[in-house]
């Protein structure tokens, strides 16, 4: 729902500029915004960026938009509602001083980059072939630096199935998931060699359901 918020904001302002828009439903994400521009020149243009952000849903609650001294801070700003606005105003400046020299100009927004573009990636991939010219809207590293490939894009899950039983009347019945699971996190941690291109990283562990029950699950 949070995605599709910031989907409608984009695919309005996007109309203002004169896109037809389009918005294709994609479940279990948020929807993919489709917006294009045909112009008298020359040679497409896809200007492809994300609506979603790694904060949790909820963080805009404690964590507000703000500007001051020039600087826009809030969750998600960054990676990149930054770059997708900053394009629409400058594209917004370029068609005001009569810019045509392309023949289109496709914007096209998706809901789930933070996941590796799961949904996303055939779409993507067909757009970039009817293109000329592609513009990828990530911010830069700190000094300038510019984004040209993807990383952590590799997701793998780990299911461990225990023994419930209450700890303190049935503790030897009992099998913990998570003492299972945590043992290994140590081991993944130490596969990680940044300086060959290779990082791995226990990024979500869940498991139990009651401080006095020896968790039955974790992954």
């Amino acid at each position: 729902a949070g995605v599709n918020e910031v989907g409608a904001l984009l695919s309005e302002e996007l109309a203002r500029t004169g896109f037809a828009i389009t918005r294709h439903p994609m479940q279990p994400c948020g929807d993919q915004v489709d917006a294009r521009l045909s112009l008298k020149g020359k040679g497409g243009l896809l200007v492809l960026g994300h609506m979603d952000t790694v904060w949790p849903e909820g963080t805009v609650a404690h964590w507000r938009f703000a500007q001051n001294g020039g600087t826009a801070t809030g969750p998600g700003v960054g990676d990149m509602k930054g770059g997708v606005v900053m394009a629409i105003f400058a594209l917004r400046e370029l068609l005001a001083a009569g810019f045509d020299t392309l023949e289109s100009i496709r914007f096209f927004l998706v809901p789930d980059e933070e996941l590796g573009s799961i949904h996303s990636r055939p779409a993507i991939e067909a757009a970039a072939r009817e293109a000329d010219w592609a513009l990828v809207l990530e911010p830069a590293r700190p000094g300038g630096g510019l984004v040209t490939a993807r990383g952590a894009v590799g997701a793998f899950f780990m299911h461990a199935h225990g023994a419930s039983a209450h700890c303190a009347t049935n503790y030897r019945k009992g099998a913990s998931a998570v003492g299972e699971l945590a043992r290994k996190v140590p081991q993944l941690d130490a596969l990680s060699d940044p300086e060959a291109g290779v990082v791995v990283n226990v990024g979500v562990f869940r498991g139990g359901a009651a401080r006095q029950v020896i968790p039955g699950e974790a992954r």
